[in-house]
């Protein structure tokens, strides 16, 4: 049954698309993001569309982006995902539960063994950090690396294996500046240098507050805070809008494309990447 959901009639290998993919990818996916963390992801804008041509996906899956767009760019995304899946496709994404963290944070609220303050900050982080941050990383990173004993152990069971990414640095690039630049390709590099330029002149024409708030502004516009939350009814909502149908809550190691799990996207080793996420898939018709 699942094969025959997925499977084409060109004799082709699948074509699956992995889009805004970070340093998560793999070989027999072709993997996009805006800043390519490997050669084997291109460099990619997804707000001026996928690179794919209209019904060419067998599968398109997305972990951690949708939050990160707003609501109308979220409307405008999900359409180009069903474009470029074929009729019978599959849109499989993650996005940061919000629901359960709600859920999550009214317990700790009421626990009867009382508060775990430690906890009930981290999740309040959660809830608002990511949202509101005005600097790369926000409170989170310092906070998470802080934290200790029984507190630690019920946060490491919302983040999994990306708590151990914060405990090893990993989440950080240390890359040169060579390698950065070839990164961010000539269009980065210029985009670099203007915002440099506009910089300094924010800087001389209002000084130090002036140049802050450019700084801020800019962070804000980079894609890496939250802009939209989503719990299973909002993102059903979204994707009925955009055309997609048979929609279902899958668990991490679970899905309608074939081998899912064996591509290591979600879990690693057994463990998943990201507990405290929504699991949804849908199908094109």
């Amino acid at each position: 049954m699942i094969a025959a959901e997925t499977s084409n009639t060109s004799g082709r290998p699948p074509l699956l698309v992995n889009v805004g993919c970070g340093s998560v990818h793999h070989c027999e996916w072709i993997n996009f993001d805006y800043t390519p963390s490997s050669p084997e992801v291109r460099r990619c804008d997804l707000r001026r569309g996928i690179p794919i041509g209209t019904g060419e996906a067998d599968a398109v899956y997305h972990s951690h982006v949708l939050e990160h767009l707003s609501a109308d760019e979220g409307e405008v995304f999900m359409r180009d995902c069903h474009c470029v899946i074929r009729t019978g496709g599959i849109l499989r994404i993650a996005v940061p539960d919000l629901e359960q963290l709600a859920r999550t944070y009214i317990a700790a609220l009421d626990d009867p063994a009382g508060p775990d303050l430690g906890l009930l900050e981290w999740l309040r982080l959660e809830l608002f950090d990511q949202f509101g941050r005005e600097k790369p990383g926000g409170r989170m990173v310092k906070y998470i690396r802080a934290l200790r004993g029984e507190t630690l152990i019920k946060v490491q069971a919302r983040l999994g294996t990306e708590l151990e990414a914060i405990y090893d640095g990993k989440n950080i690039q240390r890359r040169s500046l060579v390698e950065r630049l070839r990164s961010a390709g000539v269009r980065g590099v210029w985009l670099r240098t203007r915002e440099s330029f506009v910089r300094l002149v924010a800087r001389l024409a209002g000084g130090r507050e002036m140049a802050t708030a450019f700084d801020v502004g800019l962070f804000r516009a980079s894609g890496e805070v939250h802009r939209t939350p989503y719990d299973r009814i909002a993102l059903r909502t979204l994707l009925e809008r955009a055309g997609f149908a048979d929609i279902r809550i899958h668990a991490a190691s679970e899905s309608r494309i074939p081998r899912f799990a064996s591509y290591g996207l979600e879990t690693v080793g057994g463990r998943v990447r990201k507990p405290d996420s929504l699991f949804m898939e849908a199908v094109k018709h």
